[in-house]
């Protein structure tokens, strides 16, 4: 089981690969994506080295999870300007995760390791990921298996919908199966969820570049 782990871990060099590859080929906007993948392979060397060095690397996770919140919320503005509703669901997300962070997770939380502040996390870009592929299928002519901003919302929504699930299923299950059976099984999950979102990170470089604004 460690094996896919490790390879979860060393994923993050495909679309790094693919994106110094066709760099020349992306948009401006693209090129910004490439800049947070390599910001994630960093913080993946981070995360390794916490984990090997004091055991403890969780709290990164959340961590990782306010740098994603943020640049994908600048990212998919760029692309597609927010409406006034889109701002509104956006400040409504920081402002429940503020009263969760400093009042809520206090005295809830849904189990070892999760809270609120995950499940918020995981609904809104499940929410975004949908929002933006809906809005790509009504302002993209042509193949859309050759537009990045597909590949990349799809990429998202495919792993967060993993990812909420393994998260909130030991929930619905007696507390007999919290073994090291079913933590290996989410670490497999996990693992795999990680290789393909990278993987369809690194197929979003090797689209032609849109020809719109972005």
């Amino acid at each position: 089981m460690r094996w896919i782990i490790e390879i979860s871990g060393y994923s993050i060099l495909i679309p790094l690969l693919c994106g110094v590859i066709y760099f020349k080929s992306l948009s401006d906007i693209h090129k910004k994506f490439l800049w947070f993948i390599l910001f994630s392979t960093f913080f993946e060397a981070a995360v390794t080295y916490v984990g090997v060095t004091y055991g403890n690397n969780l709290w990164m996770f959340k961590v990782f999870l306010i740098c994603d919140f943020i640049f994908f919320v600048w990212f998919f503005n760029k692309i597609y300007p927010y409406s006034l509703i889109d701002r509104v669901v956006v400040a409504v997300v920081v402002l429940f995760l503020l009263t969760d962070y400093f009042i809520l997770q206090t005295y809830f939380s849904i189990n070892d390791r999760v809270s609120l502040f995950h499940l918020t996390f995981f609904l809104f870009f499940i929410y975004q990921s949908a929002y933006i592929i809906t809005k790509t299928f009504d302002n993209v002519q042509g193949n859309i298996l050759r537009n990045y901003i597909f590949w990349i919302a799809f990429a998202r929504l495919f792993y967060y919908l993993i990812i909420v699930f393994i998260f909130i299923y030991p929930n619905f299950v007696s507390s007999d199966h919290n073994n090291e059976f079913y933590d290996n099984a989410d670490a497999t999950i996990n693992s795999v969820a990680n290789i393909l979102l990278n993987i369809l990170y690194a197929i979003s470089f090797t689209c032609l570049k849109v020809k719109n604004s972005y």
